[in-house]
This record gives C-alpha cells, sequence and structure tokens, in this order.
C-alpha cells in the first residue's frame, strides 16, 4: 500500500534547479558542433538531466525523511521548516526517541521557533523572555535524558554543546532584534543575556539551571 509520508516533498526551489540545469544542458549541447537532429539533442539532455537527478535525489529523499521523522512528535502546527540545523539535530538522538523527554525536547523547539519567527515579524518583549525561558527548559530537558544511558558518553555532551550552540544562533539574532526595537522595551524586560551551562568536565544527572 502506497505510504504518502515518504513520498518525495519537492521543494519550489529543487524543481526550479531542476529546471534550469536541463534549459542550460538544452542550449550548450545545441551550441556544440554535433550533427545530430533536434530529436537526438532532446534526448541526450534528457538522459543527462535524468543522471543529474538520480544524483541530487537522494540527498533530497534524506531531507524529507529527516522531516518526516520531527513531524511524527509535533503536537499542533509544525514551525521546524527551512530549520535544518535543528532537524539534524533531533535526528542524530533517535536513541533517545522512546523517552517522553524526547518528544517534549521537540516540541519545546518546535515552541521557540513558532515565537521566532513571531519575532521577527513583529517584536514583543514577552516573546523574547519566552525564548530564553525555552531556550533553558529544552537544555534542560536534554539533560534529564542521561538516565537512559548507563553513563555520560561523548556524544551525549557534544550534542548538548551542539544544542546550545544552534540556539545561540537564534538568540544572537533575537538580539539584533531587541536592539532594533528598544524603544518598545520596559523596565521589567531584561536585556539579552547568553545563558551558559556551568562549565564542568562532566555533566552530573542534577546539573540543570
Amino acid at each position: 500500500m502506497l505510504n504518502y509520508q515518504n513520498m518525495l516533498i519537492y521543494s519550489k526551489d529543487y524543481i526550479f534547479q531542476n529546471i534550469v540545469c536541463f534549459v542550460f544542458l538544452l542550449v550548450i549541447i545545441y551550441k556544440l558542433d554535433i550533427t545530430l537532429k533536434y530529436i537526438y539533442t532532446f534526448m541526450i539532455v534528457v538522459v543527462l538531466w535524468y543522471i543529474y537527478f538520480n544524483i541530487t535525489n537522494d540527498d533530497n529523499k534524506i531531507d524529507s525523511e529527516k522531516k518526516s521523522y520531527v513531524l511524527k512528535f509535533i503536537k499542533g502546527n509544525n514551525y521546524y521548516d527551512n530549520h535544518n540545523d535543528f532537524i539534524n539535530f533531533i535526528n542524530n538522538n533517535k536513541r533517545f526517541e522512546e523517552s517522553k523527554s524526547f518528544g517534549e525536547l521537540i516540541n519545546i523547539i518546535n515552541t521557540f521557533l513558532k515565537f521566532y519567527s513571531e519575532l521577527i515579524n513583529y517584536f514583543e518583549v514577552q516573546k523574547m523572555d519566552n525564548c530564553y525561558d525555552l531556550y533553558k527548559n529544552a537544555l534542560n530537558t536534554y539533560q534529564s535524558l542521561i538516565y537512559l544511558i548507563s553513563t555520560i558518553d561523548n556524544d551525549y555532551e557534544d550534542n548538548l554543546r551542539k544544542l546550545k550552540n544552534i540556539f545561540n544562533i537564534y538568540l544572537s539574532n533575537l538580539k539584533d532584534i531587541e536592539k532594533d526595537n528598544s524603544n518598545q522595551l520596559t523596565r521589567d524586560s531584561r536585556p539579552y543575556q547568553e545563558v551558559n551551562v556551568e562549565g564542568k568536565d562532566k555533566l552530573g544527572v542534577f546539573d540543570f539551571f
């Protein structure tokens, strides 16, 4: 039975790239000094385009599968589109998928991305504060997954750092938005501060914020 969730979802950019490639090859081959009629030129172009399509197809399929994996855990609307760093992070941590906290982490990030997209369009102090809280909550939730492994390994520590670094890219952008809208800030709003995990050689079970 056909599983539509596993069908490739081609973006407009991907389709446009293939059309441009097709036309480019058609023009180049036609201008070469080849004594073939148009129909043979067209056939050559089709073959070359088909080879290109299959080469790029695998990458597109992998991206679609990663997005579909994240969607399985989303409650409500999905805001992960085009946020590939978070998508790759989730897929690199599949070993925790049996944990309830793993699904919670995915939805915390999803809510963060919701507020992030809204802040880009319209600045609100409360949503800025929400983003900082969600960032800390996401790191705490990831740390809570430690009980699923017998000991803290390099993958766990590396991924915790990666998650922090991904968030800080977004928080840096929010800092710029906050500066641009400083006239809307009130005395109750807190200025941007990068939230850091305590620097330790090892992270323990209770090293939460």
